[in-house]
């Protein structure tokens, strides 16, 4: 029958697939890892034109390659400037979620931007901000605490 057939070739398919994956990566892996010995001077170029082009294909226009190249810009002035890179990248993830969870609070309190303030976990968490912000100004006051600047 015509169904076991199907069959067997989906499951062959499925637990070959796998291994003939994995033993194709370990026969490129003596390849990848001369990757590692190539200049900076002529990786940098060929990531930033990889870069640019793949941008360029996903938005189709140049829109992509101009957000590209601001977002390094303003990467550099960062790392230029001593400026951490971790909250930045967190609050460009998250921030558009924050966003939204704000407007739909702000839209379910009919308006009061106080409403937040009658909230328990709320009140907890801005609490416990505060209480963070002046322990750590606090120990900076008294060289505990140096910033990592």
């Amino acid at each position: 029958s015509s169904f076991w057939i199907v069959t067997f070739i989906m499951r062959s398919t499925l637990t070959t697939g796998p291994k003939f994956r994995d033993h194709l990566c370990l026969l490129f892996l003596p390849l990848a890892s001369k990757l590692v010995s190539v200049s900076i001077r002529f990786l940098v170029p060929i990531v930033l034109v990889l870069t640019l082009l793949g941008s360029y294909a996903l938005t189709s226009g140049i829109s992509g390659p101009f957000t590209v190249v601001i977002a390094g810009g303003l990467g550099y002035f960062l790392r230029r400037n001593n400026y951490p890179i971790a909250p930045m990248v967190i609050g460009l993830l998250l921030g558009r979620v924050a966003e939204g969870e704000l407007l739909r609070s702000y839209q379910l309190s009919g308006g009061d931007p106080l409403y937040i303030l009658s909230r328990p976990i709320a009140l907890c968490l801005i609490g416990g901000t505060i209480f963070l912000w002046t322990l750590r100004m606090g120990l900076r006051k008294y060289d505990l605490f140096k910033s990592r600047a």
